[in-house]
This record gives C-alpha cells, structure tokens and sequence, in this order.
C-alpha cells in the first residue's frame, strides 16, 4: 500500500497471501526451540504472557544467557528472559514478571496446574458414556453436598479435580 497522502483506501486484495501459517519448527527442531516451546510462563498479567507467546510462536524469543538485576530488590536473582521483576519478589508484592505492575488476573504455576488437571478431567468425562458420567456426576455432586456440611462441622474429604468432593 502506498503511504502517499490521501491514498489510504485500498480496493483490492493483497497479491500476495500466506497460505500456510508460520510454523517455528518446520525446519528448526533444534532443543533450544522445543524447549522455548514449552514455557511455563508463570506470574505474568494477560498482557505480558500474550506478548511472550507471540515472541515464542514467530521465533523471535531470545533465551537469557546471564542472570539479570531485579528492579525491586536489585539482586541478580532473574533468570529468566524479558522478566524484570525475581519471582520472590512478585510472590511478595503481587505484582507481574515483566512489566511490575500489580495485577489480580495473574497465574501461577500452582493454578495452571490445576487448570490443566481440570481440563483433562473434563475430557475424560466426555469420553465416558452417558450413563456413566451422568453416575459420576451425580455421585460428585451428593458427596459435595455432604462435604459443605461436614465442613461446616469441621470434617474434610478429598477433592477430585473440577471442585468435585468425593
């Protein structure tokens, strides 16, 4: 598209469209890209793990060679790439890795977990028969019955992923 003035409307198509999407291991499938491919990105606002993703997804990720200087607590405690803020600082003062701003939607690696558990549970009960997981449910959901009142009275039972008590 032309940047002269006044010409900002542009009527056609591109002549040129990609295709395939971009694949970063199509002919790297070296260990340091598998590796930058499955990053726990942990304390990190929306933004921020977006921005790292997307640094991950077109191949423009650069591994950290040194640790770096933390700007809270100014101790060469980072070791990570394109965080600024050591994680025992952002457990501390709750704040994200990268851009040090306190945000209420970040995710641990604990709460991943859990979502990932959670995750797998529900595939799994999609897997099942109707029957069965209608069973299952059922079961789940009189034990949580009987677990908010034995908590309330100060017993506990084991929690299986989802919430559900059994």
């Amino acid at each position: 598209m032309s940047t002269q003035k006044g010409n900002d409307h542009r009527t056609r198509s591109p002549k040129y469209k990609n295709t395939v999407a971009f694949k970063n291991t199509m002919h790297d499938t070296s260990k340091r890209t598998q590796e930058i491919n499955h990053l726990s990105l942990d304390s990190l606002c929306p933004r921020c793990t977006g921005i790292i993703e997307w640094k991950a997804k077109y191949k423009k990720y650069r591994p950290l060679t040194q640790p770096s200087v933390c700007t809270k607590c100014h101790q060469k405690t980072i070791k990570r790439a394109y965080y600024t803020v050591c994680a025992s600082c952002t457990s501390q003062l709750k704040v994200c890795g990268k851009c040090g701003q306190s945000c209420e939607l970040m995710f641990s690696s604990e709460e991943k977990s859990q979502q990932q558990v959670n995750h797998e549970f529900e595939n799994s009960l999609r897997e099942l028969r109707e029957r069965e997981r209608r069973t299952l449910l059922r079961i789940a959901q009189s034990s949580g019955k009987e677990s908010s009142k034995n908590s309330e009275n100060g017993h506990s039972q084991s929690t299986i992923p989802c919430g559900l008590h059994v």
